[in-house]
């Protein structure tokens, strides 16, 4: 990656390889396919750094995105398994990507299947979830424990 001025031309590089990712997606499914995108947690980091209207959704539960393990800075939480997510998802801007994150990437997999199912266009989900992801993470207040 190349770095002029801290910012420098790894934004082109991971737009131009989640461009890569997306353009193979709907060379495969067509342009009606129903496929979310797997990043990998460096991916996804990457993401987050270069999309300024990236919307990182956790879909764990609230004791879970609350606990020692933290979760990413600004990510929504929209639980998944109580219905939260299903209950909520027309709060979602369709017109941002979104990015879909879980403990492990299972929920966050059918969490993003669903996203895509309701029309949402640019839905990546970070395989690993929340225990390989290595980046920045912030805790809960006790307001909002």
């Amino acid at each position: 990656m190349f770095v002029a001025d801290g910012i420098g031309f790894g934004v082109t590089l991971v737009k131009m390889e989640l461009g890569a990712v997306l353009v193979l997606t709907s060379l495969v499914l067509g342009a009606g396919g129903c496929a979310h995108t797997d990043v990998t947690p460096g991916q996804a980091q990457r993401l987050i750094t270069a999309a300024e209207d990236l919307v990182v959704l956790d879909v764990r539960e609230r004791s879970e995105y609350c606990d020692a393990r933290g979760h990413i800075p600004g990510a929504l939480n929209y639980p998944y398994t109580s219905g939260v997510l299903r209950a909520r998802y027309r709060e979602l801007p369709k017109d941002h990507p979104i990015l879909v994150v879980c403990r492990s990437g299972r929920r966050s997999k059918l969490a993003a299947e669903s996203l895509r199912s309701h029309g949402f266009s640019e839905v990546y989900n970070m395989t690993g979830g929340m225990k390989a992801w290595e980046g920045q993470t912030a805790a809960c207040d006790e307001a909002s424990r």
